[in-house]
């Protein structure tokens, strides 16, 4: 799915496969969302900055994909976390899975916490 995009860096890479596996999505609706230059800032942040520990992919009621850096006081739709396991920079050579942890957000709550303490 990933594969459509043409990501030069393999964090990104990493973060679009993900949200487009988990909501079952083609790659346009990363892309279209990415192609926005305030939200690659975002999301470049996330990676790039030490005080930046949280990125939220949503998947919006309009059908599309927002980046947010806090997690939502409601969630309507299903989403995607991604949280730094320390608060440092991710160089583009990190093996990701081992620096943040990362699921997808049901709208659910109880379903979510479960989800959660299974995986501490």
């Amino acid at each position: 799915m990933a594969e459509d995009l043409e990501l030069n860096d393999p964090r990104i890479y990493f973060v679009a496969d993900y949200v487009l596996k988990t909501l079952k999505l083609k790659s346009d609706k990363f892309g279209k969302m990415y192609g926005t230059e305030e939200n690659k800032i975002l999301i470049h942040e996330f990676f790039e900055k030490a005080e930046s520990q949280i990125l939220i992919i949503q998947y919006t009621a309009a059908g599309s994909l927002q980046p947010a850096m806090a997690f939502p006081n409601v969630l309507k739709n299903k989403s995607c976390y991604f949280i730094k396991k320390r608060r440092e920079p991710i160089p583009k050579d990190a093996i990701l899975r081992d620096v943040i942890m990362y699921g997808d957000l049901s709208t659910s709550p109880v379903d979510q916490l479960s989800a959660m303490v299974d995986e501490v």
